[in-house]
């Protein structure tokens, strides 16, 4: 990953475990980490937020299926 560029960012949760796939949007190469929330609730709203550096979004959407 690279400070100043844009990625395409998906984040898919399925239960309580979450994969999130970044991809710079000028190449095809992907990051995908995966996670399993011990803690997580059924219920809540989505958001995103960072760590250690800023960011700028572009668009943000949530969808079911």
């Amino acid at each position: 990953m690279q400070l100043n560029a844009w990625y395409h960012v998906t984040l898919r949760v399925v239960g309580c475990s979450i994969t999130a796939t970044a991809q710079r949007t000028t190449s095809w190469d992907q990051v995908r980490v995966g996670v399993t929330d011990a803690g997580c609730t059924s219920t809540g709203a989505a958001g995103v937020r960072t760590m250690i550096a800023a960011a700028d979004f572009r668009e943000f959407g949530v969808s079911k299926g």
